[in-house]
């Protein structure tokens, strides 16, 4: 009758062994749904940093490496109330010029396009959390229409 009651609770501490091991096996095989990340929105991308000029580009002509260094190192900061600010950076063209200087932005077209100071369209091209690339045109001095791919980096 010992034999027995030895032998039942061998069996059972067997059994209890194999059932706590086969549920920690599961329970580590198991690995938990990543939360998935939210994505920002164009106005959350805009305004999270500031913007510095990296390229400037018409007619395929890389026109930055023409512009004067105090004109490379100036910053735009979009801010979420609609309003932005140039920053004319370490060095100024003008040393009397204002070191800041604002003005209003928006979208239009359902965010494909910004309207800077109610009188310039950028088309946007690539908003990512560190590269805004937008086209605009304007007339040229002989009377044609001058279109420009205008890229920056996002800085902070």
């Amino acid at each position: 009758m010992k034999n027995q009651i030895k032998l039942m609770l061998v069996a059972v501490a067997a059994l209890a062994l194999t059932a706590t091991s086969c549920k920690k096996d599961v329970e580590e095989n198991v690995k938990p749904t990543p939360t998935p990340t939210p994505t920002a929105t164009k106005t959350q991308l805009l305004t999270a940093k500031s913007w510095k000029k990296t390229s400037m580009v018409s007619r395929n002509i890389e026109l930055f490496t023409f512009m004067p260094d105090c004109e490379k190192d100036n910053l735009m900061s979009f801010k979420s109330n609609l309003t932005y600010i140039s920053d004319e950076g370490a060095s100024k063209c003008t040393p009397t010029a204002p070191q800041t200087e604002n003005g209003s932005w928006k979208f239009i077209n359902a965010e494909a396009a910004m309207l800077i100071d109610n009188t310039d369209t950028m088309i946007i091209k690539k908003l990512t959390a560190d590269t805004l690339r937008a086209e605009t045109s304007f007339d040229d001095d002989e009377g044609g229409r001058e279109t420009v791919v205008v890229t920056f980096v996002a800085i902070k």
